[in-house]
């Protein structure tokens, strides 16, 4: 019994720990060594181990279908394309790790306050890396952006969107939505303390800075959940409001950027801090002590630097003069001035999103995406697959993390090998690892919805994520697989509701 308790808080802490470091682990290796990023997949495959020789971990058909798809693709990688060893190390670490996070996860019983801890943590997560991103738009990534990843984005439009510390504008649109979808859930269902409205207002801001049009879909497909399969209708208005809310703090932040005034942004800074202190004087002290704590040094910290630094020029060279053809084509700039101003103009006008929406079935921007775009890496896709539909090309070959680094050693496929990523979970599968290696994970999708069928929160989830799919690599995507599997593990019948 006592053993179970030990590796119950190993698993509690590890929970801890990856909800932490997962969205600064970008960050963390930039300014380290990559290797760092291996951190959560050593203390993953570790406490496995230690379940697994303490016999505290029963497989059940999931995990067969699971481990079937890993002798597959390393058939397909290794025996049947020769592609060596390493594209499938690669990417099968990329794939599992999370997969074996669920299996330890499985049966740990979590308790009401370990919920509640889990719930603080995320949404002074999700408003710190929300508050980065207003400092990375108003000042155009001028003020702590890191320099390299400001230098590595290519299209004009792109260098207008929040990345924040994930690098990446769409992962961190995902991640906001699903930190809301869950913590909404569990509030719901009164398992966790009231969530801020500061959590809600600032994480949608946020959101629609990234201008992610998949997260803004996925927040409109939950905010309809919550209100049907929850069955909740007492919570539309304030919900409501705090879109409102949000909406003119995206406003606010947009016009700072355009001024770039350091008295309008200290000001906002300010007003920022005093509406979060305002929440002392509600039921949640410590949480909004916690939450001032961070503005504050963020504000005064951001601000000093900002006085002591000058943003540097290279921010001036990304957005006045595109670097290539593609940045031209993609924003529709002549080489005249009159041109390239108009373009700039439209982009303070109107918001990212507005603009990007507003283009979604332009003629330029279809070109762009049958040229070098999603609509061209699936039919690009499709054909290859059927050149090898039943084992596929195998790891390294198309679009998946391991296409990426094995390029770079220029040992893959040429065929096959593009320098960016599918942005499609199905069509990579489909390529790499053939009809098999995809029917396998479509079958291990399909088990996890029968297991969960008289959850319908859960399998709502479970959508989401097969919906994102389309969009992204989305099994290679850390945070959001950490949440998914952390949160169909959560048994919500077996945890106690809050005292009225």
């Amino acid at each position: 019994m006592l053993e179970k308790i030990k590796t119950k808080i190993a698993v509690e802490m590890l929970v801890i720990f990856l909800i932490i470091f997962i969205p600064f682990r970008e960050v963390i290796s930039l300014y380290t060594t990559d290797f760092v990023k291996l951190i959560p997949d050593f203390l993953i495959i570790l406490v496995f181990f230690i379940k697994l020789l303490k016999k505290e971990i029963k497989f059940n058909k999931i995990d067969v279908v699971f481990f079937v798809f890993m002798v597959f693709s390393f058939l397909s990688t290794y025996v049947v394309n020769g592609n060596g060893i390493l594209p499938y190390v690669i990417q099968i670490r990329s794939i599992s790790v999370m997969y074996f996070f669920y299996i330890i996860s499985r049966k740990n019983q979590f308790s009401q306050k370990f919920l509640n801890i889990f719930s603080i943590i995320t949404q002074i997560e999700v408003i710190f890396l929300s508050l980065f991103g207003y400092i990375e738009k108003i000042f155009n990534k001028g003020l702590y952006f890191p320099e390299t990843w400001a230098k590595g984005i290519i299209y004009e439009i792109n260098f207008q969107r929040v990345y924040s510390f994930l690098n990446n504008p769409n992962i961190f649109g995902a991640f906001i939505v699903f930190s809301i979808l869950i913590l909404t859930y569990f509030e719901e269902k009164n398992k966790i303390k009231k969530i801020t409205p500061h959590f809600y207002i600032f994480s949608l801001a946020a959101l629609f800075l990234t201008a992610s049009r998949s997260s803004l879909i996925t927040l409109i497909l939950s905010i309809i959940a919550i209100f049907t399969i929850m069955n909740n209708k007492k919570n539309i208005l304030p919900l409501l409001k705090y879109i409102s809310f949000a909406i003119v703090l995206t406003y606010i932040i947009n016009i700072l950027s355009s001024y770039n005034s350091l008295v309008l942004i200290m000001l906002f800074l300010v007003a920022i801090l005093v509406v979060t202190i305002e929440e002392l004087l509600g039921n949640q002290r410590f949480k909004a002590f916690l939450i001032t704590i961070f503005i504050s040094i963020a504000g005064v910290f951001w601000g000093v630097q900002y006085i002591l630094v000058s943003p540097p020029t290279f921010i001036n060279e990304v957005v006045d003069e595109p670097t290539s053809e593609i940045v031209k084509d993609a924003a529709n700039i002549e080489t005249s001035t009159e041109t390239k101003e108009t373009f700039q103009e439209q982009i303070i006008k109107d918001s990212v999103l507005v603009t990007k929406t507003k283009n979604l079935f332009s003629p330029t921007e279809i070109e762009q995406s049958s040229t070098d775009g999603r609509i061209y890496r699936v039919i690009n896709g499709l054909k290859l697959f059927s050149k090898a539909p039943v084992f596929g090309y195998g790891f390294g070959t198309y679009g998946s993390s391991s296409s990426l680094i094995i390029s770079k050693l220029e040992l893959s496929n040429e065929e096959t090998n593009m320098c960016s990523y599918a942005d499609n979970q199905y069509i990579a599968l489909l390529v790499e690892t053939g009809i098999v290696g995809f029917i396998l994970i479509a079958a291990l999708y399909i088990l996890l919805l029968i297991k969960y069928k008289n959850e319908k929160f859960k399998i709502f989830v479970l959508l989401i994520i097969a919906f994102l799919g389309l969009f992204y690599n989305i099994l290679e995507i850390k945070i959001l697989m950490f949440l998914l599997f952390l949160f169909i593990n959560f048994n919500l019948s077996k945890i106690e509701n809050l005292e009225e």
